[in-house]
């Protein structure tokens, strides 16, 4: 706030009081003097009120100040004499302050209604417990307090065998029986005849999982699920695999076919780029032909992405087409093929640059690609 000055003793130099104005209730203007207060015995020494010096205050003699004990908060856990003790101290503090006299009386407690108790860590318990008791938590029991028991079999025993039983046959059987006992043979199950086993001479056999050495086969109807195909012709199903050792040389000859050769990719120049996506996924480049008959030569990239390639794009293969009126070009057979792990695009422009532009002319260009 911005205070007027008023000078004592005008014309003579004298001492500045802070002043400011005001409008009276009279609709005046006035002027009041600002000044600090201080306390302190008549004559002095006198304390300035401040921030840290309030203004003391002391109770009119004779009067009454009412205080309760339910406005005074109580230490949370503490028994409740412990607290009207602790709390009329308080009290009286205040009082000697106020320098009058404030009697605080005691009052009685009693619990009514239902208290709450939370227990933490392990309690004790006597005596049986309910079976609900039991049921709310596990209760651990140690084997050394449960008494042990002799159990004797009676009555009949039921054993399963798991797993398939080792079977060894001593010797061959009689020729013309199927019968071992009271047991028909053609009816068991799968045998499988491990590599310490034996199997001297058996005339028929119906199916056998595994056999792990054998001698000499006459009649052996299928291998591995399959009819074993014989003799020369056209292979069946059932035609055993044959590997060619390293160091034999086996004669090839190229036959020609309606399927699984490459797919072709063609185009025609037109008055613009030629860009498109020939192939969106993963594929190999295994020729490319490409003719020009125009005097300047064109260029071609092939670029590993599912999309048109555009100005921005780096191409993964580069080529150039010669010009010749009289037409020239290139036929480029790559028999391993040239792999895009992504996809096939090609882009063919007038100008040898990456980002170049510039578009071809008309009917002078053609291009094929031939790809998998």
């Amino acid at each position: 706030m911005a205070f007027d000055g008023l000078t004592l003793n005008p014309g003579s130099g004298g001492a500045v009081l802070a002043t400011d104005s005001f409008t009276d209730t009279d609709s005046q203007a006035r002027i009041m003097p600002f000044g600090a207060i201080a306390f302190g015995p008549l004559n002095g020494p006198y304390t300035p009120v401040d921030a840290e010096h309030g203004v003391p205050v002391h109770q009119q003699t004779g009067a009454t100040w009412a205080v309760s004990l339910a406005a005074i908060p109580l230490a949370t856990g503490a028994a409740t004499a412990t607290l009207q003790a602790a709390q009329g101290a308080v009290l009286e503090s205040i009082d000697s302050r106020l320098a009058g006299t404030l009697t605080v009386g005691t009052h009685a407690v009693t619990q009514s209604g239902a208290w709450t108790v939370g227990v933490s860590g392990t309690v004790p318990v006597s005596g049986p417990l309910t079976d609900t008791q039991l049921r709310a938590s596990a209760v651990p029991v140690s084997l050394a307090s449960v008494p042990t028991h002799a159990v004797t079999q009676s009555g009949a025993w039921s054993v399963s065998i798991t797993g398939t039983p080792a079977v060894t046959l001593g010797a061959a059987l009689p020729a013309g029986t199927n019968n071992i006992g009271d047991v028909d043979v053609l009816t068991l199950p799968a045998i499988t005849i491990a590599a310490a086993q034996t199997l001297a001479t058996v005339t028929t056999v119906g199916t056998v999982t595994t056999l792990t050495t054998c001698a000499t086969v006459t009649n052996l109807a299928q291998l591995g699920g399959q009819a074993v195909a014989m003799g020369t012709g056209a292979r069946s199903a059932g035609t055993q695999r044959v590997t060619i050792a390293t160091d034999d040389v086996v004669p090839a000859q190229a036959i020609a076919g309606t399927s699984g050769g490459t797919t072709p990719y063609s185009f025609l120049s037109t008055a613009a780029v030629q860009a498109a996506a020939i192939k969106a996924s993963a594929g190999q480049v295994y020729g490319l032909r490409f003719f020009n008959k125009n005097a300047s030569p064109v260029y071609v990239r092939l670029y590993n992405q599912t999309t048109t390639p555009s100005t921005s794009d780096t191409p993964n293969y580069r080529c150039m087409v010669p010009g010749n009126t009289a037409v020239g070009g290139f036929v480029d057979t790559v028999p391993p093929g040239i792999t895009f792990g992504t996809g096939i695009g090609i882009r063919v422009t007038a100008g040898v640059a990456d980002n170049d532009a510039t578009a071809l002319p008309v009917n002078d260009v053609m291009g094929n690609v031939l790809y998998k």
